[in-house]
């Protein structure tokens, strides 16, 4: 598997050299990307050994972004599916580093609202995390308010209700020193 996995790891390097190369036309680079997408598309452990090289990466580098769009082009929505059923997997740890990566997988998808788990997760993050008012925030910007019920509205108000105040009361301390 260590060798398979440097193997797509390699792959995707080139892949990503190709992309760089792509604006200039190149038609190697274009053949490199199109390989790398069928053999993704043909193969489920590829996808992922892949997913499993995602969560080494850092989350903003381009790398990052690179790696969900091949995903989210490949056909018939299995790359999709599979960022999916990452997501999914992500949302069951409580560390800061699998929120971020949860949240940031969850805002590259598409109908997230539709999902339950990805809802309910993205509801927990907002009601229940005690990291900073801006994961709240973040997790509260992608949940659909049609969506949600009356008891996780309330719940959600609840818990900003208690972050402004929290703010508040960091603000005034603040300011009297």
């Amino acid at each position: 598997l260590v060798g398979s996995e440097m193997c797509i790891r390699d792959r995707f390097n080139e892949v990503l050299s190709a992309y760089e190369k792509q604006n200039s036309n190149n038609t190697d680079a274009n053949s490199t990307i199109t390989e790398f997408k069928r053999l993704l598309s043909s193969s489920p452990s590829a996808i992922n050994e892949l997913l499993e090289h995602m969560h080494t990466l850092d989350f903003e580098s381009q790398e990052f972004h690179y790696l969900i769009s091949i995903l989210h082009e490949l056909p018939e929505k299995i790359g999709s599916k599979a960022l999916l059923t990452s997501a999914i997997q992500m949302s069951q740890f409580d560390d800061a580093q699998s929120t971020t990566q949860f949240l940031l997988l969850a805002s590259n998808m598409e109908r997230t609202a539709e999902n339950p788990e990805i809802h309910s997760a993205l509801v927990n993050i907002a009601i229940n995390t005690a990291q900073s008012a801006r994961v709240s925030l973040d997790a509260l910007n992608l949940i659909k308010p049609y969506v949600v019920n009356d008891y996780e509205k309330e719940q959600i108000l609840s818990h900003l209700n208690a972050l402004l105040d929290t703010n508040a009361v960091s603000y005034t301390h603040l300011r009297a020193h």
